[in-house]
C-alpha cells in the first residue's frame, strides 16, 4: 500500500457506512444490541499494504474492510487512506507497529509497499501476501508463503473468503485455541496442579453418581461446540442443590466466563458476577475450599469484574501455592489493568518463558489494552523467538 503524504481530500476515499459487525453464536438471552459497544473494540488491527491504484483501493474499501470488519467483532482495517496531514512516516510506522498482522495485496512491488513490508516483518508482524499471478517475490518475502494469487486488475470477492480464514489463523487461533479446545482446557488444569484427567467417581452403587457423570458427558460436549446456555441449564440444577462435584463448579463457573468474553455490556458483567458466584459456591464447600482451578475462576471473575485487589490477591495466593505460567499470565493482565508497565511485563514475561503460547493469546486478549501502545510490550508479544 502506498504511503505517499496526503494530497488533500479525494472523493475516492471516502469511507464507507461502517457495516453491522456480527456477534459470537451465543443464545439469546446473552446478546446485547450492537449500538451499546464502545470503540474501544477495534484497539486491535489489521493494516493493508497496497499501491494507491484504484481498483486495489476499491477492492479494500468495498470488499476487504467489510469482509473482515464483519467478521470479527475486535479488528479494524488500517491502511494509508487513514493518513492524515503532518508526519505521515510516523502515523504510517506507529500503524504498522501496532497492527496484529499486514495484508500486502500488490501487483507490483513500489518502493512504498516494499517499505510498508519491511516495517512489518522487523515488528515481527505475521505477513499475508495477496499478489496478482505471475510476480515475482523479492527476497525478502521469499520464505513468506503466499497466502492468494490474483487475476486482472485487483481481487475479487472469491479472494477475500480466502484471505479471512488466513487471517484468522494468524490472528485469533490462540484465542478459539483456549475458549473452545478441550486440549487447551486440559492443559490450563495441569498448569493449576491437577494430575490428568478429573477423576471419575467410583462409587457405581450411587444413584446421584451415575446422574452426574451423565450430566457432565452431556454438559462437556454441548461446552466444547460453545452452546453456552445448555451448559448452563445442564449444570446449575446441581450447582443450586449443593450435589455438584469440583468439576462441575469449574465447568459452569468457566462456561458464564466464556458467555461474558463473548458479549459486552451489562449483560457482560451479569456473567462474570454468575462466575464468580457459582466459584464462590464450590469454595464454600469443605472439600473444595482449597481448590486451585476454583480459585482460578474466582480470581478472574475479580478482573473482569475490574476488583483488581481482588484479583491480584487470589491471583498471588496461586502463585505461592503452584507457580506457574497461568498466574503469571494472569497477574500480567492486573498490572496491566492498573497501568503498571513494568510488573505487566515482568509476569507476562515469566508467563511466555513457562508456554509460549500466552504471548500470543496477550495480542487479542484486551486486559493488554491499556499497556497496547507500549513499545516494549509490543516487542515482548511480537518477538519471533518467543513464538517457536
Amino acid at each position: 500500500m502506498a504511503s505517499h503524504p496526503p494530497k488533500g481530500r479525494r472523493s475516492k476515499r471516502r469511507h464507507e457506512k461502517p457495516p453491522e459487525r456480527s456477534l459470537h453464536t451465543v443464545p439469546a438471552p446473552l446478546i446485547v444490541p450492537l449500538d451499546s459497544r464502545g470503540d474501544n473494540r477495534r484497539l486491535r488491527s489489521v493494516f493493508v499494504s497496497l499501491p494507491d491504484k484504484r481498483p486495489l483501493v476499491q477492492y479494500l474499501l468495498k470488499d476487504l474492510r467489510v469482509g473482515i470488519e464483519s467478521r470479527f467483532k475486535r479488528l479494524r482495517v488500517q491502511s494509508f487512506l487513514e493518513l492524515r496531514s503532518g508526519d505521515w512516516l510516523h502515523q504510517l510506522s506507529r500503524g504498522i507497529a501496532l497492527c496484529n498482522a499486514l495484508i500486502l495485496i500488490t501487483d507490483e512491488f513500489s518502493p512504498n509497499v516494499m517499505m510498508e513490508v519491511g516495517m512489518g516483518l522487523a515488528a515481527g508482524k505475521p505477513v499475508i501476501p495477496v499478489l496478482k499471478k505471475g510476480l515475482r517475490l523479492p527476497s525478502m518475502l521469499r520464505s513468506v508463503q503466499v497466502s492468494q494469487w490474483f487475476r486482472g486488475q485487483s481481487p475479487v470477492p472469491s479472494d477475500t473468503s480466502c484471505i479471512i480464514p488466513i487471517l484468522e489463523e494468524a490472528v485469533y487461533t490462540i484465542m478459539q485455541r483456549e475458549t473452545s479446545d478441550p486440549r487447551m482446557k486440559m492443559q490450563k488444569r495441569l498448569l493449576l496442579g491437577s494430575h490428568g484427567a478429573p477423576r471419575e467417581e467410583s462409587n457405581d452403587a450411587d444413584p446421584i453418581v451415575h446422574i452426574r457423570k451423565d450430566a457432565l458427558h452431556h454438559a462437556r460436549k454441548e461446552y466444547v461446540e460453545g452452546r453456552f446456555q445448555l451448559v448452563i441449564s445442564i449444570l446449575s440444577p446441581y450447582v443450586e442443590t449443593r450435589v455438584a462435584n469440583e468439576e462441575m463448579y469449574h465447568l459452569l463457573s468457566d462456561t458464564w466466563f466464556l458467555a461474558g468474553e463473548s458479549i459486552d455490556g451489562t449483560e457482560a458483567t451479569l456473567c462474570y458476577q454468575n462466575m464468580r458466584r457459582v466459584a464462590e459456591k464450590g469454595l464454600k464447600r469443605t472439600e473444595y475450599r482449597k481448590s486451585l482451578i476454583l480459585l482460578k475462576d474466582r480470581a478472574l471473575a475479580d478482573l473482569k469484574l475490574g476488583s483488581l485487589k481482588e484479583a491480584r490477591r487470589g491471583f498471588e495466593r496461586l502463585l505461592r501455592d503452584f507457580p506457574g505460567g497461568n498466574a503469571h499470565y494472569n497477574l500480567a493482565c492486573v498490572a496491566a489493568r492498573e497501568r503498571d508497565i513494568w510488573s505487566a511485563l515482568s509476569h507476562l514475561t515469566k508467563a511466555v518463558e513457562m508456554e509460549p503460547w500466552y504471548q500470543e493469546l496477550a495480542r487479542v486478549d484486551p486486559d493488554f489494552d491499556n499497556v497496547w501502545t507500549n513499545r516494549l510490550f509490543q516487542a515482548l508479544v511480537f518477538a519471533p523467538k518467543a513464538a517457536t
